[in-house]
């Protein structure tokens, strides 16, 4: 599925100059497909992508576009899934699965805003907002097994309760230096640096309280390469949703607070981790009010500057365009995810684009899944490994992950971006599952891929019911 397989056949005919391909899986009785209406007789076809269709009884069919020549397969094939995440058993974090140093963790509030990051050790990081002693807290968690987990019940704590304003307020970042940064929004910006740090059983942060211009009300991101954090949020201006920096060099622990810089306007920049180097640049994918997905790119990072002319997608066919995530692969392609609702079915679609190099376009999308409600949380990575696949290629695969009526879905896409495989549920499914992220792993963590979300465990109101934080991790395994 997904992937290619060249048609051969006899064009030894005369008079036959083009042929009909097509397939089925009952020999050809009521179940019959096109899979090219004419193509020159040269006795050779590039099938692909191989449709998503499970089967043991497929065959292929050559005819004569203008006559009654044609012959089939002599033997059904099989088609099946080229690449899949083999899972291991979810791991719920409590008291009993996750050492925390100083404190008790408190599970009876909602929590939100579950994220993932990896430093270059290949140490595992997961954060969420929580309850730690009657306070809301940002609750930190390590490992390197992805079994067993460590940390400290609360790195920092921001005032309020864990009301709906916390959805998607909470951010990891990763730098060069092994350091992985915090950000957590709740009004204003607390910012927390080295959450790995931990000192004499107590966390030790340098985090002022900062407000970044406007009040960020709508989402906000984090960012870290060799030289620079960066803070990303966009909040309302005269002028409309736009999108504003500040940074402050890893050296130096302590924000300083400066001029605002603002990068677009207009637009609304994604939730999740949407941010990558590509070209030695970081990148951003954001949506904007005129239902484009476009790309926010550094340009020069001695000045801090930036360009958003560039389209991923125009927005044709589709309103609603929204949830974007980038990613880049090991081959240095950059790879964007987004959901729109197809104005012709009223569908809401997961959708996919490629970029092949810095100068390439964008090509056409692809779609991934198409649902009838609206997929939240969509986010895309990229295997840190190539895959080898039964075709004999050697891959960078893509990975995403979303949620859909209470349930995880992840699904592959395993050559150039051509087609998803079908989905595969990470969870058994919940009303009240929320904000899953998705991450794949590098060397020397021991799992490919790690998914965490969060959920109620009994039932009850906001801020009542029992809720928990769930991780998962696969492997990458083909036939």
């Amino acid at each position: 599925m997904a992937l290619y397989h060249e048609i051969t056949w006899n064009p030894d005919f005369p008079g036959v100059t083009d042929v009909k391909i097509e397939w089925s899986t009952d020999n050809f009785v009521s179940d019959v497909k096109t899979i090219v209406d004419s193509t020159p007789n040269n006795g050779s076809f590039m099938w692909k992508p191989i449709p998503n269709v499970a089967t043991t009884t497929a065959k292929v069919r050559i005819t004569d576009v203008g006559g009654a020549v044609t012959d089939s397969s002599d033997n059904y094939f099989k088609i099946d899934v080229p690449v899949w995440l083999e899972f291991q058993n979810p791991v719920e974090v409590s008291d009993s699965t996750v050492t925390f140093s100083y404190v008790t963790y408190e599970k009876s509030w909602d929590e939100f805003s579950v994220a993932l990051s990896q430093d270059h050790d290949g140490l595992a990081h997961i954060v969420w907002h929580g309850m730690v002693s009657g306070l809301a807290r940002e609750i930190p968690i390590r490992s390197m097994t992805g079994t067993s987990w460590t940390g400290e019940g609360g790195c920092f704590f921001t005032w309020g309760g864990t009301t709906d304003i916390r959805k998607d307020r909470l951010k990891l970042a990763a730098a060069a230096n092994n350091t992985t940064f915090v950000l957590a929004q709740h009004w204003t910006i607390f910012f927390s640096v080295d959450v790995d740090h931990y000192p004499n059983g107590h966390s030790e942060y340098n985090w002022p309280c900062l407000n970044i211009g406007p009040r960020v009300y709508l989402n906000g991101e984090i960012m870290a390469d060799d030289l620079y954090v960066y803070m990303v949020g966009d909040g309302p201006l005269a002028d409309g949703p736009g999108i504003y920096s500040q940074r402050v060099p890893t050296p130096n622990w302590n924000w300083v607070a400066g001029t605002l810089n603002t990068l677009s306007y207009n637009g609304e920049i994604s939730h999740v981790r949407s941010w990558c180097f590509h070209d030695g640049m970081l990148v951003l994918a954001y949506y904007t009010v005129g239902n484009q997905i476009k790309l926010l790119k550094q340009t020069n990072q001695t000045t801090d500057t930036w360009d958003d002319t560039e389209v991923i997608f125009n927005g044709s066919g589709y309103t609603g365009s929204k949830h974007p995530s980038i990613c880049e692969d090991g081959d240095g392609r950059l790879i964007a995810t987004w959901v729109g609702r197809n104005s012709s079915t009223n569908n809401w679609e997961i959708l996919a684009s490629m970029k092949e190099t810095p100068t390439s376009t964008w090509t056409t999308p692809v779609v991934a899944a198409s649902y009838t409600s609206e997929p939240n949380d969509v986010h895309v990575t990229c295997s840190t490994d190539a895959v080898d696949l039964p075709t004999g290629d050697s891959e960078y695969v893509v990975l995403i992950g979303y949620e859909i009526n209470g349930v995880i879905n992840s699904q592959i896409s395993p050559k150039d971006l051509w087609a998803f495989l079908p989905a595969d549920q990470v969870n058994t499914g919940s009303a009240l599952t929320r904000h899953p992220d998705n991450l794949c792993m590098k060397s020397p963590y021991q799992y490919d891929a790690l998914f965490a979300w969060h959920f109620e465990v009994t039932p009850g109101e906001l801020g009542v019911g029992n809720w928990d934080t769930m991780f998962r991790n696969g492997d990458f395994k083909t036939p």
